[in-house]
C-alpha cells in the first residue's frame, strides 16, 4: 500500500483538479494552503492505524462521500466539497491498488453497503513494509517509494498548474501566453 506521500500526492492532484480555480488574484499561498488541505485529507484515513483497525471503514467511498457532504455543508461550495470527497478517495483507490499482503487483505472500499475487503487483482503500487525485519527493508522501501512517485509526482503537478491557471494556452495569433 501506498505511503503517506503517496496519499498526499494523489490526493492533492485530484483536489486541486476537480475544485473551482481559485481567482487569478488569489495570492499563490492559496493554491497550497488548498493543496496541503487536500493532502491531509488524503492521509486521514490513516488514523485508523492508532486504533488497530487499518482499512477499515476510514478506507471507505462511504466516508469520503461523508467528508465531501460535510465539506459542502460547512463550505456552502458544493464544487470545494466534491474536491474534498475526491481528495479523500484517492486513498481508498490507492490502497486498492497497492499489493497488500497482510490480513485481511485489501480495503473495506464499499463499506458501508458491504463490510468485505477487496485489492485490485494486478496491483500498480508495491507494498511498504512497516516492521524492520529484513535486510532489504530499506531497499523495498525505497523502491516502493520510487514508483509512487513516478507515477503521482507528474500528475499532482499536472493538476497544480491547472489549479494555478499557469497552463500555456494558444491565443488566435499561434502564439503561446501564460
Amino acid at each position: 500500500m501506498p505511503t503517506p506521500l503517496g496519499h498526499a500526492l494523489g490526493a492533492a492532484a485530484a483536489g486541486w483538479a476537480v475544485a473551482r480555480p481559485l481567482p487569478a488574484s488569489a495570492p499563490f499561498t492559496a493554491t497550497l494552503r488548498r493543496g496541503a488541505w487536500f493532502a491531509l485529507l488524503g492521509m486521514f484515513p490513516d488514523v485508523d492505524l492508532l486504533l488497530a483497525l487499518h482499512r477499515g471503514p476510514t478506507h471507505s467511498l462511504g466516508t469520503a462521500l461523508i467528508v465531501g457532504l460535510a465539506t459542502t455543508a460547512l463550505s456552502s461550495d458544493v464544487r470545494l466539497g466534491l474536491a474534498a470527497g475526491c481528495a479523500y478517495a484517492t486513498h481508498a483507490l490507492l490502497d486498492w491498488l497497492g499489493a497488500d499482503s497482510s490480513m485481511p487483505v485489501g480495503i473495506m472500499a464499499l463499506w458501508p453497503i458491504t463490510w468485505e475487503y477487496y485489492q485490485a487483482s494486478r496491483p500498480i503500487f508495491d507494498s511498504v513494509w512497516r516492521r524492520n525485519e529484513t535486510p532489504d527493508f530499506w531497499s523495498h522501501n525505497v523502491k516502493a517509494l520510487a514508483k509512487e512517485l513516478l507515477i503521482l509526482v507528474p500528475l499532482a503537478w499536472g493538476a497544480w498548474r491547472v489549479a494555478t491557471r499557469q497552463l500555456l494556452v494558444k491565443d488566435r495569433t499561434g502564439g503561446s501566453i501564460s
